[in-house]
């Protein structure tokens, strides 16, 4: 489970549940068997376990090579034009590649609604 996130509602929805109290975190199979449990801080729980392989499961994805320029500001939070050139310009970044085909984004209504008051 290192760098992952567990989802609550899917743990309710398979069957098991989470048990909170004060900073601690008890998350429990169908069966009631414990299955991680962690300590926390901040709203979030880190969990002693690993996940497990049983042999088959195994994680396709599709990616593409270049990525446009609005695919890199909203992977980046919605930063500005700028900041990803910077980032592309001084190979800040492993593996970012901006499609030459794209343009340069110039509006974002995320980035408008935002800063709307």
């Amino acid at each position: 489970m290192p760098n992952c996130l567990m989802s609550v509602k899917w743990i309710g929805n398979s069957g098991g549940w989470a048990i909170f109290s004060g900073d601690k975190c008890i998350v429990k199979s169908k069966s009631g068997k414990t299955i991680a449990m962690g300590y926390g801080s901040h709203m979030l729980y880190q969990l002693d376990g690993e996940a497990q392989q049983l042999g088959q499961e195994q994680t396709n994805y599709a990616a593409t090579t270049k990525q446009t320029w609005e695919q890199w500001h909203r992977k980046f939070g919605h930063i500005t034009t700028q900041s990803i050139v910077r980032l592309d310009r001084e190979n800040l970044v492993d593996g970012m590649t901006i499609d030459p085909a794209s343009n340069p984004l110039h509006s974002c209504i995320s980035c408008i609604q935002a800063k709307q008051t």
